[in-house]
């Protein structure tokens, strides 16, 4: 987001101060507190569903007793935690997306599974924004992004 109004100031379109400017920043400030915590708590929410459904659906009770099903199981479970609590969460959204993936392999995604992978790369792309546990990784982004 950060990005946009770079892009539309440098381009004369937006000029600092000015009404709309104050709008995305306010925008920017609302995305950061409110969107980017609830995507953090979908996220965990919607894979405590999926998980739940894959785990009491019919014809896959073998598949679900071996070992590696429950190294994923939990591999999954710590890193929604860690996304939860914000604490690198750009690394465990990494992390996540692609267990999800592989998880998705041998399953039939729904809607909501697709919303849960679409919440775990719009974290992995723009952080876990405030209450988070830990804030090194958005230091360094802004540091390096130059925000």
């Amino acid at each position: 987001f950060g990005f946009i109004i770079d892009w539309c100031t440098i381009s004369g379109q937006l000029k600092r101060g000015s009404d709309l400017d104050n709008f995305l920043l306010r925008l920017s400030g609302w995305l950061q507190v409110i969107l980017l915590p609830a995507l953090r708590v979908l996220v965990t929410v919607l894979l405590v569903f999926c998980l739940h459904r894959i785990s009491s659906s019919d014809g896959q009770g073998d598949q679900l007793t071996s070992p590696g099903t429950l190294v994923l199981f939990i591999s999954l479970g710590v890193s929604a935690w860690l996304i939860l609590l914000g604490i690198l969460g750009r690394l465990f959204a990494v992390i996540l997306s692609c267990l999800l993936c592989w998880l998705f392999l041998g399953i039939n995604m729904t809607i909501s599974d697709g919303v849960l992978l679409v919440a775990v790369i719009w974290i992995m792309q723009l952080g876990t924004g405030k209450y988070s546990c830990w804030q090194w990784d958005e230091s360094w982004v802004n540091r390096y992004d130059g925000a």
